[in-house]
């Protein structure tokens, strides 16, 4: 996605790449220098908090990782506080279904099924704005605002 994303934003943009494995971040290093993508930064996030830039992300992408969040609320809350007011969360993953992965590993891989996820998300400050089917019967995307806390930050 990283070539993708740096294009849509343009030279005016700023596209940030985010992991919290060392591998994959060298290895989108290395595609971004081989591809000269000149408007993405690297950020090493952790288990628990993505460490983005507080108040200037205008949209993350959580793209088939939303199952792999341990501390799905901590990391909510980091989301959260990286949004700009009007900034978006768009998270792509699987269907917790037999159909959705080969020999029906989503069973067992995939945390919650969309519905659980929604409930997830819409208790932790975020308003479901748009939802997709991406491959039918596999994967959907759930478009998100951020809501704002009642008493500031939580």
């Amino acid at each position: 996605m990283l070539p993708f994303l740096s294009r849509r934003v343009g030279d005016q943009g700023h596209v940030i790449a985010e992991d919290i494995f060392d591998d994959f971040l060298t290895d989108a290093k290395q595609v971004a220098a081989n591809q000269k993508l000149a408007n993405v930064t690297f950020v090493k996030g952790a288990e628990d908090d993505p460490k983005l830039p507080e108040g200037h992300v205008d949209m993350v992408l959580a793209f088939d990782v939303y199952h792999h969040f341990n501390y799905p609320e901590k990391m909510l809350v980091g989301i959260h506080q990286a949004l700009r007011p009007d900034g978006r969360l768009i998270v792509v993953e699987y269907y917790k279904r037999e159909s959705a992965m080969p020999n029906g590993a989503a069973l067992t891989h995939i945390r919650l099924d969309m519905p659980d996820l929604i409930k997830e998300l819409e208790a932790n400050h975020f308003h479901l704005v748009e939802e997709r089917e991406r491959i039918k019967d596999v994967e959907y995307m759930l478009i998100w605002k951020k809501v704002r806390y009642e008493s500031g930050k939580p």
